[in-house]
């Protein structure tokens, strides 16, 4: 799932390279990505929560997960983001451009504005916005978990719906928290979600077992390729209430009918190269989005427009290619490295008891 909402949000960006947008509702595969996450983070973290895991050990576990393709997509976005800018205003806003860079490494929007463009929180790598919010998230959960009953969960579920709904119907559609004047709605669009997600790990997944088919994976994908194409589907006034719809009820239904199964080996090598480069995927469109742009002026003296579809084609292709090389050869070894290195930490600082 994860892999496909990857991909139908990369292709969702390449519009302006394809010509066409083939997936108008792919930006809810944002809400998909809080759902498992809010699914895995229970699955794998409840039971050290009980044990009395720190805030800074799991901030810690997070980062090591999190930061490594976040900064290196970072800077690579800033350099041509930055590039970019500068040649098209004539001039380097230096202490904004400079600001902006520093807050958003440290998942921090930025309100600074470089050449006073009140268009982005996170102007080198737009995608970054979300990745904000799923910290936040981490964070809520670990300091709600000690008092976060089954009925006190269920009750900030409904909360966070409601301001969803209010949200949804006001702007007329979910796709909210990225820019400047709506960014604090991604507090409600995250919390739905991910809140969801913890609670499907705690009372439906060892209650539920549903394994589908290979066919079965194909009807998810199906559904998630329907939902992330709405906008062709239905009437801009059935397009709030559906896009609450998929969120607060499909997306579930799909998590649940689709965690349990055991795919057949070829599509299991499909779904697990998908899945493991989904997150590099995510935030490389970005930066690529940059070059792209650039490549025809630099090397040909034409503008990328003036070769829709074909650059809109290596656009994606190439992002799905350097993913799956960034994934295997950057981020997992870094990763695992980070790992080793926090873990030998914590066993030194450990005080030793009389029992070894």
């Amino acid at each position: 799932m994860r892999g496909v909402a990857a991909i139908a949000v990369l292709i969702y960006h390449a519009e302006i390279f394809l010509g066409v947008q083939f997936l108008p509702n792919a930006y809810l595969a944002v809400d998909l990505f809080f759902l498992l996450s809010g699914f895995v983070i229970a699955h794998n973290y409840d039971h050290k929560f009980t044990a009395g895991m720190s805030l800074r050990d799991f901030t810690v576990q997070r980062l090591i997960r999190l930061y490594p393709c976040f900064i290196l997509t970072l800077g690579i976005g800033f350099v041509l983001g930055s590039a970019r800018m500068t040649r098209d205003m004539g001039y380097f806003d230096g202490w904004r451009i400079l600001g902006t860079g520093a807050l958003n490494a440290l998942f921090i929007p930025s309100y600074v504005f470089p050449y006073h463009v009140h268009v982005e929180t996170f102007p080198f790598n737009g995608a970054q916005w979300s990745l904000t919010f799923e910290l936040f998230a981490n964070w809520l959960y670990w300091v709600l978990f000690p008092h976060l009953s089954s009925r006190r969960l269920i009750l900030l579920i409904a909360a966070a719906a409601i301001l969803e709904v209010t949200a949804t119907f006001l702007l007329g559609s979910l796709d909210v928290g990225m820019r400047p004047g709506d960014f604090w709605l991604g507090v409600p669009r995250v919390i739905l979600p991910f809140f969801t997600g913890v609670a499907l790990r705690r009372f439906v997944f060892d209650r539920v077992s549903i394994r589908l088919g290979t066919a079965g994976i194909g009807g998810v994908v199906i559904a998630l390729l329907v939902v992330f194409s709405l906008g062709d589907l239905v009437g801009p006034e059935f397009l709030p209430a559906l896009e609450f719809m998929s969120v607060a009820v499909l997306f579930p239904a799909l998590l649940i009918a689709a965690c349990r199964t055991t795919p057949s080996p070829w599509v299991r090598r499909i779904c697990e190269f998908t899945g493991n480069a989904s997150y590099p995927v995510y935030l490389l469109q970005g930066p690529f989005f940059f070059f792209f742009a650039a490549l025809p002026e630099l090397t040909l003296h034409i503008k990328a427009r003036d070769l829709i579809p074909y650059v809109g084609i290596a656009h994606v292709v190439c992002t799905l290619l350097c993913a799956a090389w960034v994934d295997r050869y950057y981020e997992l070894p870094i990763r695992n490295w980070l790992k080793r290195r926090w873990r030998g930490r914590v066993q030194v600082a450990t005080p030793r008891t009389s029992f070894g």
